[in-house]
């Protein structure tokens, strides 16, 4: 049996709560950062995407919510076209 190595984090939510995530994915988009993550609930990874600006730092990363909706539509929109769903 082999398994797949996940990098996971721990970010917080809107409400102040920490929650655990998988990385999905990085890209960028003119210029900035983002990242998708999944919620980790009982060691299940979920099946909602998330997606937050990010920054690398050294080994760590960093999620920032994105508060712009204008910002957060056309992240989406660029994300989904990207694979497809567009």
């Amino acid at each position: 049996m082999s398994s797949v190595q996940i990098d996971t984090y721990t970010i917080i939510d809107g409400t102040g709560k920490p929650i655990e995530v998988a990385l999905m994915d990085v890209f960028e988009k003119d210029g900035i950062q983002y990242a998708s993550v999944s919620e980790i609930i009982e060691d299940e990874i979920q099946d909602d995407l998330y997606i937050y600006r990010c920054q690398n730092e050294g080994m760590d990363m960093t999620f920032e919510e994105i508060k712009s909706d204008e910002e957060f539509n056309e992240v989406v929109k660029y994300y989904m076209s990207f694979y497809g769903f567009d």
